[in-house]
């Protein structure tokens, strides 16, 4: 059976593409995943920055309270300027928290998204050396084919001329041996047809055609002589 060496690199060809193609929606996929978890972290972060502050604000207070540089409540008026810069530097450590916090978050994104690139970008530059590499391979096997094509051509011909040359050979001579041995069942036909002649003295009629003569002819006939004389040449050409 031929084999279509285009059929076989084209579907080659494109079960590669897919399979970049599944790992690229893969890749996308680890991202979109990394990037969830970043943003579910980063949301913990805040909740746990800020339930930090809380408490620490509300310790901060009792102490201020009891002694008597504050009123007891977080969010009350600020009964002193010691209790106003407090509040301030509490209220500045939070911000200054949650602003590390953010950084982290960009910082974690911009990192998993350029991992995610370059993830890309070697996948793409895989695909694109193996496909160069099999339509390399392609090439070559489109010319040892279209070589081969043409050595079973060739020796297709080749053998073809042979078994004409051969049985044109072999028709001659089954027809050189065939007119042999018409020629000699002929000569025994006649050798025996003769020898009945000599024996009955008179030629049978099942004899006539072979001998050439009349049935009934007898040996005392000159065509007996010339018979004779025939036979005799045959075999002296032997």
């Amino acid at each position: 059976m031929a084999i279509n060496i285009s059929e076989l690199y084209d579907a080659a060809e494109k079960r590669r593409l897919e399979a970049l193609q599944t790992a690229q929606k893969e890749n996308s996929r680890q991202l979109e995943e990394t990037l969830s978890g970043i943003q579910r972290q980063y949301r913990s972060d805040v909740t746990d920055a800020q339930t930090s502050a809380r408490i620490s604000a509300l310790g901060l207070e009792e102490k201020l309270a009891a002694q008597g540089l504050s009123g007891g409540s977080t969010y009350g008026r600020a009964t002193s300027g010691y209790t106003e810069s407090a509040r301030i530097a509490q209220s500045n450590n939070l911000r200054g928290s949650l602003n590390r916090l953010m950084l982290s978050r960009i910082q974690s994104e911009r990192t998993a998204r350029s991992d995610a690139a370059s993830r890309s970008a070697s996948l793409t530059e895989q695909a694109q050396s193996d496909l160069s590499s099999l339509r390399t391979q392609r090439a070559q096997a489109e010319i040892d084919q279209y070589n081969a094509d043409r050595t079973y051509a060739f020796n297709n011909r080749q053998a073809n001329r042979t078994y004409t040359l051969n049985k044109t050979q072999a028709d001659r001579e089954y027809a050189l041996a065939n007119q042999k041995y018409q020629s000699e069942q002929k000569q025994i036909a006649y050798e025996n047809a003769l020898k009945r002649w000599e024996t009955y003295g008179v030629v049978l009629p099942a004899d006539a055609k072979i001998l050439g003569v009349k049935a009934g002819t007898r040996t005392a006939d000159s065509a007996y002589k010339q018979a004779k004389l025939a036979i005799d040449r045959i075999r002296a050409y032997k």
